[in-house]
Formats: C-alpha cells, sequence, structure tokens
C-alpha cells in the first residue's frame, strides 16, 4: 500500500489481495512501468471497476510478465478485458498451510468461533459511523448493517441457551472493536488481534463450528476441516465456494440478511457445515 516507500529493483513482485485497487495499479504503472516485463502479479484481488482502470493501468497490466487471480471467475474476466489468455487461477496461499487437525471435536466442550466485521461502517477513530456512500447504488445497503448484526445476535444467543462458548475470532483488529461494539453480551470469549498466522490458524482448530465473514476465516475454517457458515459479504467469497464446486444457497447472501433474516438465522443453527 506504500509503493512510494518500496525500494524497487530490477524484479518486482506484487502479491496479496488487497492490493489490486486501482490507485496501487497506478502507482505502480507510473514508477515502474518500464519493468512490466519483470513484474509478476500474484492473487491480487482487482478492486472495483476494473474494466475502467486508467488506460495506463491497463496497458501496464497487458505487459506484466504474469498475473493470477484467485478465482476462476475474476481470472477469466481480467483475461477478457487485457485481451490475454495467460491470467492464471490459483487458489489463496492459504490453502498451502498445514493440514490441521480439529483437536476440540474429542473434548466436552462445544465452542463457536465466529468472525464478525464491519459491511457498510467505518471506524473513525472512536466508533463506527455509516460509510458516505451506503445506499447510493443499492438502498437494501443502508439497512444491512443492522440486518448482519441482528442475525449475528440471535445466531449466538441461540447458541448460548444451548450451552455452547461463543469465541470471537478477529481477522484484523477493526473485528474486534467492531464485537465488542455490537456483541459484547453474546460473545464469551474476544481473542486478541494477531498477525501470526499460526496463532488464529490454533484457535480456528479449536472451534467445533464457525461462522465467517471475512475471506479468510473461511478458508482457515475449511482448511482445518471446521463446519462453517459462510456470509457472502463479498464477491471474492461467493467465488470461492463456487470454485470449491459449493452452490452458493450454503452460504447467506448479503441480500438476504436485511430481507430474510429469520430464514438467515435458521440456516445457521441447522447447517452442519
Amino acid at each position: 500500500y506504500c509503493l512510494h516507500q518500496q525500494r524497487i529493483g530490477d524484479t518486482i513482485i506484487l502479491g496479496g489481495g488487497g492490493t489490486g485497487v486501482e490507485d496501487n495499479i497506478s502507482q505502480l504503472a507510473n514508477a515502474c512501468g518500464d519493468k512490466a516485463r519483470q513484474t509478476a502479479v500474484i492473487g491480487v484481488e482487482f478492486a472495483g471497476d476494473f474494466p475502467k482502470f486508467p488506460d495506463k493501468a491497463l496497458s501496464y497490466l497487458e505487459d506484466v510478465c504474469y498475473i493470477s487471480c484467485r478465482s476462476k471467475n475474476q481470472a477469466e474476466m481480467v483475461g477478457d478485458v487485457l485481451q490475454r489468455d495467460d491470467v492464471y487461477f490459483n487458489y489463496d496461499n492459504a490453502f498451502a498451510l498445514e493440514n490441521i487437525s480439529n483437536p476440540s471435536v474429542i473434548d466436552g466442550e462445544r465452542v463457536l468461533g465466529y468472525n464478525a466485521r464491519q459491511l457498510t461502517s467505518v471506524w473513525t477513530g472512536d466508533r463506527f459511523e455509516p460509510h458516505p456512500e451506503v445506499g447510493r447504488t443499492s438502498p437494501y445497503e443502508k439497512h444491512l448493517e443492522q440486518a448482519y448484526i441482528q442475525v449475528l445476535k440471535r445466531a449466538l444467543n441461540a447458541y448460548q441457551s444451548k450451552g455452547w462458548k461463543i469465541v470471537h475470532l478477529p481477522f484484523a483488529i477493526e473485528d474486534s472493536l467492531y464485537a465488542k461494539t455490537y456483541l459484547r453480551s453474546q460473545t464469551d470469549t474476544f481473542l486478541p488481534y494477531s498477525s501470526d498466522i499460526r496463532d488464529i490458524t490454533g484457535h480456528v482448530a479449536k472451534c467445533n463450528k464457525i461462522i465467517s465473514t471475512r475471506y479468510h476465516s473461511l478458508i482457515l475454517a475449511i482448511k482445518c476441516q471446521i463446519p462453517v457458515v459462510p456470509i457472502l459479504y463479498a464477491k471474492k467469497c461467493t467465488d470461492l465456494i463456487n470454485d470449491l464446486g459449493v452452490d452458493e444457497s450454503y452460504g447467506i447472501k448479503r441480500y438476504d440478511l436485511v430481507n430474510k433474516v429469520n430464514i438467515c438465522v435458521d440456516k445457521i443453527l441447522e447447517n452442519k457445515g
């Protein structure tokens, strides 16, 4: 994200899902356009309206040595826009982690892990507030955040009433702030955020069931072989389960959070993963 601070050598590797926003690609094209043939773009999520990226950014991507995306759908779209037949699909590298068993299935405590994150709000430094653009293109999104919180509250309350221990699994610092703001009474343990993948993977592996929101909370649940109910807050989550051969109806879609609250709660309670 701080390309202006990077020391650029003869070979460039741009990796990581969130680096594919328009501004980052434009910066790289402007600063390193002459090194396109020595550049690899690996596992990047091209966010926004990719076909409308600036011409210079698209021209740069046409010339880079290697491009791969984390979903088949996006690899096809990027290939079509750039008129390249060598845009590759590879699963996120979190799938390359060592196999981890689920030790919690043999002990007596039932643990429900969940990951919550803001959907249409932003952290201002002391509270979450609606994003100023919310609802401009999709009116239902004005109600999305509260519906999402309501679904989680009802589902977590139901699990608590059945004796489950509820643990929040943060994948970003803001996740912890969000869960503590809206879901404090529904949560028994708030795990601290750690950037060490071994920490969060170990916590996921100790759960009996997961409610995932963030992309990597879904991946780690799958990797750790934990039954998971995915909230498909972003297209990348939907693309992932499609690439794995799972029907979209298995997860909970954004639109359904607003229009089918009871069905969403029932799906979380009934889905065995």
